[in-house]
């Protein structure tokens, strides 16, 4: 469990990079903007930002036309 927020992970690995959120370092570093994250996927969702791409595409069939960049944003739009 994270000391910080409570949150509960499964493994001590997830609980390691969970950590990371919590502080100022910015370990990794976007080469387009220069804007910074502490971790390697946060960095991988936000180079879609400048490249356009949207790998999660929504099956709901009123929502066909939707892409997104980022997972979380699909599972909100369909919990809706």
């Amino acid at each position: 469990m994270c000391e910080i927020c409570g949150k509960c992970f499964k493994s001590k690995n997830f609980l390691r990079s969970h950590r990371k959120t919590h502080t100022e370092q910015k370990t990794y570093i976007c080469e387009m903007c220069g804007k910074g994250f502490p971790l390697r996927q946060r960095l991988k969702e936000h180079t879609r930002v400048h490249t356009k791409e949207r790998p999660y595409v929504c099956k709901i069939q009123y929502h066909s036309s939707k892409a997104y960049n980022v997972s979380k944003k699909l599972l909100d739009t369909q919990s809706v």
